[in-house]
């Protein structure tokens, strides 16, 4: 006699045997004592994004048609709410909800990438780099005043929209956003980390931009009114230098 058992991800092995993952335990059950279901809204766990590096794209529908919302960087780990056909329902740290590939997924037994093993994988490996890496994909997008992105932004509008993919919120403005993080020196920069410079005003700062290493910056340029790369080691930049924040 069937029965059913919430909770589960599977796939068909063949022969009537599906291999399964309950509660980040795999293993192999006979398709006589499983209810299987395309599609189930259930509490599964969490879910550890494994794509060799690349980004997972989160989806408003389960499938490849369906809109994008955002992409979600290797290691990261998100809450799986449900299945659709070979999708996982997932809601990501700041809230967003959506649908993966669960080819591209593992569950894992808590937050921080535990697999029911205990093998621990590092969620938030490298999430600076990540952050830096993810900000000259903008390269070249216009600079206009107030603007939040994705299509153009202004200074703060496009260091606040790349760390929010990431689950953190930035306070919206130069100055406000050098409160935010921890202090960090120049000589200790590390790609991810945010970089502030001050001219022509009485507030602590005016402009800010995402180091992302051998000196240099990605940020939204007043000078050419575009996403640009440039160095705070000399010239202008190194001249109104004013201090960097950590946030990852």
């Amino acid at each position: 006699m069937a029965g059913e058992l919430t909770g589960v991800d599977g796939e068909d092995a063949g022969d009537g045997w599906y291999k399964v993952d309950y509660n980040s335990v795999e293993g192999y059950m006979s398709g006589e004592f499983l209810t299987v279901e395309e599609s189930a809204d259930v509490t599964i766990g969490y879910g550890l994004v494994q794509t060799d590096g690349s980004t997972l794209n989160v989806r408003s529908g389960p499938s490849t048609d369906s809109e994008k919302i955002v992409a979600l960087y290797n290691g990261t780990v998100v809450t799986i709410n449900g299945v659709d056909s070979g999708w996982f329902k997932i809601t990501t740290s700041n809230g967003t909800t959506g649908y993966v590939s669960s080819e591209y997924m593992v569950t894992c037994k808590d937050s921080a990438g535990s697999r029911g093993d205990g093998t621990a994988v590092a969620a938030s490996s490298g999430l600076g780099q990540q952050a830096a890496n993810f900000g000259l994909q903008f390269l070249g997008c216009p600079y206009v005043y107030g603007a939040n992105g994705p299509s153009s932004f202004d200074c703060s509008g496009f260091t606040s929209y790349v760390f929010r993919q990431f689950g953190y919120t930035l306070n919206r403005t130069a100055s406000g956003q050098l409160s935010n993080g921890q202090s960090v020196s120049k000589s200790e920069l590390q790609p991810g980390d945010l970089v502030f410079f001050r001219y022509n005003t009485t507030k602590a700062a005016s402009h800010v931009g995402i180091y992302i290493g051998n000196g240099q910056f990605v940020h939204a340029s007043t000078n050419t009114y575009a996403v640009q790369i440039d160095n705070l080691t000399y010239g202008h930049y190194n001249n109104v230098y004013v201090g960097a924040r950590r946030i990852l």
